[in-house]
């Protein structure tokens, strides 16, 4: 709550506990070394570890342990176990950050409305239960995604174990492997324009559609 529009808050290295912090501002949270390997949020495997409203931007920090929380005003079920982005005018970007071993109903990595990944890794994610969608990232609502120089691996779902886009998404320069949806989308699950360039997608398992 000290911060204010615009700020910048600079970790130090190590393991933070955190668990369902919000920000309703313009914010950006970096790590002083850059280096997302030895700067963590962690969250308490209860709630998402980062709900925003507002303009967030994460840069060099790893985010893992989150479990989803649910916004009334949305759905019922628990979304953003890592990191949830909602409203018109919210924005995540994530810029050189490691998003991994978060679950939730949707987006078991990030659930978002519109979402800026570049040169991130998303791990080991899960979008769980009957829902399950988007087990690395859920972008909603007809928001938009651009996604640069990132890799997502062993994120698990039922429909877009990868990523799972239901506006316009731009992808380039990105690895999808060795994710797994129960159902459809093993790599990508896409619902609208889907824009891919120079995107690897291998070694994905789905019930149908192993790749996109």
């Amino acid at each position: 709550d000290a911060a204010v529009d615009a700020d910048v808050i600079e970790l130090c290295d190590g393991e933070l506990p955190v668990a369902g912090v919000v920000v309703d501002k313009r914010l950006t949270i970096t790590s002083k070394s850059g280096d997302p390997g030895v700067t963590a949020l962690v969250g308490d495997d209860q709630s998402s570890v980062l709900l925003a409203t507002g303009q967030l931007t994460l840069r060099g920090v790893a985010v893992r342990n989150g479990n989803g929380s649910v916004v009334a005003a949305i759905n019922t079920a628990r979304v953003g176990g890592g990191v949830q982005s909602i409203g018109e005018d919210s924005s995540l970007t994530v810029e050189d950050c490691v998003i991994e071993d978060n679950r939730a109903e949707y987006g078991g990595g990030i659930y978002a409305r519109n979402l800026t990944l570049v040169d991130s890794l998303v791990r080991g994610n899960d979008a769980e239960g009957f829902t399950g969608l988007g087990g690395g990232v859920y972008v909603y609502e007809l928001g938009a995604a651009v996604v640069q120089g990132s890799r997502f691996t062993q994120n698990t779902a039922l429909y877009g174990a990868g990523a799972r886009f239901f506006g316009a998404a731009t992808v380039t320069d990105t690895e999808f492997e060795a994710n797994v949806a129960t159902v459809g989308g093993g790599g990508i699950y896409s619902a609208a324009d889907l824009a891919l360039t120079g995107v690897t997608i291998a070694a994905n398992e789905a019930g149908n559609g192993a790749g996109v």
